[in-house]
């Protein structure tokens, strides 16, 4: 589908929570004046694969994938437990279809020797099943709807008597009351809250044991993890600049996907899902916690896979890792394609998340390169690739071909293992050259403006400010995160969502110095980041009140030692290792000065369309 150039993406999902399940397929940008010729070339590729018959390899893969993501769910896993099983109880079915179904994958094997699956192909694509659904853009549909509702509401307003217009304004006045006024002991009294002498005053904490083999350093976090081996590797990618990190952050688009010298890019595909349940790349990189201007870059090699599986998995890894071909410039091409869509479709639905990047870039060495392989860096650079793609391919596959040449060997790994016991990855460790160390960090900086805006299509926007406490030489202390609860589901939630309308609200503070407020699906993010100066306020308030803070203290132990996978353990326990942070490491004043430094000094950014970044003063737009 891809290769025609007819879209730009596709997925293809099947809706099973409703009673009516469906089948659904996904075009996005489509060629213009090409929808027919798209859907001829998928009902002949349908056609062709029912006739031909449907890889078994590729069926195979594809069933143990399905089995080991449902094996390993993520957690709260007793909760999804509980919402798979109201998928069917809700609808008069059995609560346990999607609870038990080692019966289920036993039978999708079975019908592997038949021609069962092709026959469900060829009646999923009936004609008379299909619905074709035809989304197109529009400049102007925004604007045209806000006019309407505009008309609408003047003729309301027109129609309105005096004793009408009265009414309405103390209906608005009684309602803005209502959303200013604490909710009464009674009511509160009605939910029930547990005692702070519940909770630990030991804090949860994964073992890390050090070991090594074949001259790698290996990180053992032991964790139940019912047969499965969660392992990372970490490879210096040494003191690159920026510029070269924000083109190696698109290695986690192409290895996987691309061919290798010893198998295509659909036999690839096929061997991983065969045998490694999970496996995902990226770049990322690490700071001291006493170092905020040093940042180690590192490209992040994570996977889960089933102990037997594990030699196979080694193989299947180094791999990759040694052996990717870049010489396929058209299949490089479409991926790059498919990344560009989705991350500028990430800026329109997760804006904050965006925001928060772009707002932290300048603090810390680490923020610095997060921006630059996530942020608006890397989405610049990435549509300016695709764009420009033919001029730029050869130097950029030479780059990604060096990189990767270069980190990938034992001098520059450093790994880990998360399972229930230890498991030796000297396989893997084995087919990897012993290379050089290199320089591991560097100082980077981030260059983007101290306010910054984007500009999407939408009519909602999004915000956040930012700030670190190296800028007034202090520390994190536990303090800030009950205070973070306090100003998240208390003020700020009264503030910004319930009376400004925003979807969701929130202000952070992290063990690594960052403090910052965000903005969701806001109306009014300028007015949001306005609030931020009354946060400091509202904390000396409580303060002197001596307001009780128990519910507060437990929901931040709770935020702080989340239910996690053995998976995420094990990513968790690595960062603290390699930041710095130990095992050993409420005074909402203190905090409430941190606050207003924040909102005084903070960087900011704002997302969201035109008219919403103009009521912000001073910003400077960032294209993607």
């Amino acid at each position: 589908m891809l290769d025609s150039g007819l879209a730009q993406d596709m997925s293809v999902d099947v809706i099973d929570d409703i009673p009516q399940v469906f089948y659904q397929m996904q075009f996005k940008n489509v060629k213009d004046g090409a929808d027919e010729e798209l859907w001829k070339l998928v009902t002949d590729t349908c056609a062709g694969l029912c006739e031909a018959g449907i890889d078994r390899k590729a069926l195979t893969a594809a069933i143990n994938r399905s089995e080991f993501n449902f094996k390993s769910p993520q957690e709260p896993a007793g909760l999804i437990r509980c919402i798979k099983s109201m998928v069917t109880w809700l609808h008069g079915l059995d609560p346990m279809t999607y609870l038990a179904v080692d019966g289920i994958y036993a039978q999708l094997r079975e019908k592997l020797s038949g021609r069962y699956y092709e026959e469900l192909l060829a009646e999923l694509m009936g004609s008379e099943n299909l619905c074709l659904l035809h989304a197109r853009a529009s400049h102007t549909a925004a604007a045209e709807k806000d006019a309407k509702e505009a008309e609408k509401l003047a003729a309301i307003k027109a129609s309105w008597t005096e004793a009408d217009a009265a009414a309405n304004k103390e209906l608005n006045e009684k309602l803005l009351a209502w959303q200013q006024t604490e909710d009464s002991p009674q009511a509160k009294a009605k939910l029930p809250t547990l005692p702070i002498s519940e909770v630990s005053t030991e804090p949860q904490w994964d073992d890390t044991r050090i070991t090594a083999e074949n001259g790698v350093t290996v990180l053992y976090h032991p964790v139940p993890s019912h047969g499965i081996v969660n392992f990372n590797l970490y490879f210096s990618l040494g003191a690159r600049p920026l510029s070269e990190l924000t083109r190696l952050a698109s290695l986690s688009s192409l290895l996987g996907e691309l061919p290798t010298k010893y198998h295509s890019s659909v036999q690839l595909a096929q061997e991983v899902k065969t045998y490694i349940g999970s496996l995902s790349f990226k770049v990322s990189s690490f700071g001291r916690k006493d170092e905020p201007g040093e940042a180690a870059p590192m490209l992040v090699v994570s996977a889960s896979v089933l102990e037997e599986n594990l030699e196979k998995a080694n193989e299947i890894i180094s791999e990759i890792l040694l052996f990717t071909r870049f010489d396929d410039h058209e299949k490089i091409k479409n991926i790059l394609l498919q990344a560009d869509l989705m991350s500028r479709q990430m800026v329109v639905g997760a804006g904050h998340a965006y925001a928060r990047i772009i707002a932290g870039a300048a603090y810390t060495a680490e923020a610095a390169v997060a921006e630059a392989v996530t942020g608006n860096s890397y989405l610049s650079w990435l549509h300016k690739m695709v764009s420009e793609f033919d001029g730029r391919v050869s130097v950029y596959t030479k780059l990604l071909e060096d990189a990767l040449g270069e980190a990938c060997c034992r001098e520059r790994l450093l790994a880990s293992v998360t399972a229930t016991e230890y498991v030796s990855l000297s396989g893997l460790f084995g087919h990897l050259p012993k290379g050089s160390s290199g320089i591991a960090s560097g100082a980077y900086t981030s260059t983007l403006p101290a306010k910054a805006g984007t500009k999407i299509p939408a009519q909602i926007g999004f915000s956040s400010q930012a700030f670190h406490l190296s800028q007034l030489s202090e520390a994190y202390d536990g303090s800030l995160a009950v205070a973070s609860n306090i100003l998240s589901f208390d003020y700020l939630w009264n503030k910004v969502r319930v009376q400004g309308g925003a979807y969701g609200t929130g202000f952070r503070a992290d063990q690594t110095g960052f403090v910052m407020t965000y903005s969701y699906r806001d109306p009014t993010p300028a007015r949001s980041v306005g609030i931020n100066k009354e946060l400091g306020d509202y904390l000396r308030k409580l303060s002197d009140e001596k307001a009780p803070l128990d519910n507060f203290i437990i929901a931040s132990i709770a935020a702080t030692e989340p239910l996690l996978s053995p998976a995420m353990r094990g990513v968790l326990a690595d960062k603290l290792w390699m930041t710095g942070f130990s095992y050993d490491s409420v005074k909402l004043r203190w905090c409430a000065w941190i606050a207003d430094q924040m909102a005084e000094k903070g960087r900011l950014c704002a997302v969201g369309p035109e008219d919403k970044l103009a009521e912000f003063e001073g910003l400077e737009l960032l294209d993607y």
